[in-house]
């Protein structure tokens, strides 16, 4: 923040390493009064989305969690709670559940975890059948390698596909 306390502009703007991620942090400590912060987290947010929007951190518009707009929208929600940030979760986590990537940076185990979080805070019936919607993409991608005598995550990164032990950049089998 500058000195009169606006949020800055510029860099990355995700959940990851971008300035939502770090606005959550500030909102969070603020939340259980280890901090007073001078500027407005949800603006902060407001503004990350906005810049998102018009720069996306990758270079295109992902409805990745914690590369793409869903982290974003997800804090978007958790600080503001606006039903309207809720509905466009709602559409980023459907984007993202066929994503090949299969892991939590940029797939769909990432993205049904923000379902999750908008389920177990809410009850609404349509986050729990949307985390439902998940499961067979999700575990489609854990098969059985006989090279190597385990199951594997099947992942595609740029275009690449390699297994994993781990549902993320975990131990390369096969």
């Amino acid at each position: 923040a500058d000195e009169a306390g606006d949020t800055p502009r510029g860099g990355f703007k995700g959940l990851y390493l971008g300035r939502a991620g770090v606005l959550w942090a500030l909102w969070l400590l603020q939340q259980q009064g280890l901090a007073t912060l001078r500027l407005d987290p949800l603006q902060g947010l407001l503004q990350a989305d906005a810049d998102y929007a018009a720069d996306p951190d990758s270079g295109q518009d992902v409805p990745s969690l914690f590369m793409g707009r869903t982290g974003i929208e997800l804090l978007l929600w958790r600080v503001g709670g606006s039903a309207a940030v809720a509905d466009r979760l709602y559409a980023s986590v459907c984007d993202n559940i066929h994503n090949p990537s299969g892991e939590a940076y940029w797939g769909a185990p990432g993205t049904v975890l923000a379902a999750w979080h908008l389920w177990q805070a809410t009850a609404d019936a349509r986050w729990r059948a949307l985390i439902v919607d998940h499961v067979d993409p999700i575990w489609s991608g854990w098969t059985f390698d006989p090279a190597a005598q385990c199951h594997l995550w099947t992942q595609v990164l740029d275009g690449v596909s390699a297994q994993y032990l781990g549902a993320g950049h975990g131990l390369a089998g096969g």
